[in-house]
This record gives structure tokens, C-alpha cells and sequence, in this order.
């Protein structure tokens, strides 16, 4: 999910504030934090989150230390591995398959 855009839209996400000073998804910081106004912000999951398989609060404080947050509203999920894949050579219409884990 690294790399994600989101958009969190609800009422008074500032608090009251004009800006962003803290915004987290599942306890990791996000990135990009782009306020549109107090109503509609938009960011960018973290590359800190590879790997990770966890659910957690959308945290958001504003300038003025006021937090607003919704528990388990978040959910980094593990990245897919693929382990292999067969056959190596295809041509148009043949079926590949393949395994791994995560996938879907």
C-alpha cells in the first residue's frame, strides 16, 4: 500500500485548526499531507508500512493540538509475494499460472 493516495473527508477534521501537524494511519505517519480545506485532506501512505499487517486509527492533529480520530479505520495489509509462476514461454491464450501468497 506504500505509495497510496487517500482521501479523508468528514467535518471539522482540523478541530478548529488551520493546518496538519500530525497525521498517522494504523500509528504510522502518513506523507504528502495536502489540507483542502476542513473537510477534505488528502495523503499518502508511508513506505514505513512495508511489510506491516495492521489496523489501526486514522489520527489526525491539528495546529492548535486538537485531535480528531476514528479507531480502526485503517488497515495496512502484507504485500503479496509471488513464489512462482509457470509456464515460462506463453504464446496468445495460454493459461499461466501463479502461486504465491497474498495475492488476493
Amino acid at each position: 500500500q506504500f505509495g497510496t493516495r487517500i482521501t479523508i473527508v468528514g467535518s471539522n477534521l482540523l478541530g478548529g485548526g488551520a493546518s496538519v501537524a500530525n497525521l498517522t494511519l494504523a500509528g504510522i505517519p502518513a506523507r504528502n499531507v495536502t489540507v483542502f480545506n476542513s473537510s477534505l485532506i488528502v495523503v499518502t501512505a508511508s513506505p514505513l508500512a512495508v511489510g506491516l499487517n495492521t489496523t489501526g486509527a486514522v489520527y489526525i492533529e491539528s495546529d492548535t493540538h486538537a485531535i480528531v480520530q476514528r479507531a480502526n479505520a485503517w488497515t495496512y495489509i502484507t504485500q503479496p509475494v509471488i513464489t512462482s509462476f509457470a509456464p515460462a514461454t506463453i504464446h496468445e491464450g495460454t493459461v499461466v499460472r501463479i502461486n504465491g501468497t497474498g495475492l488476493l
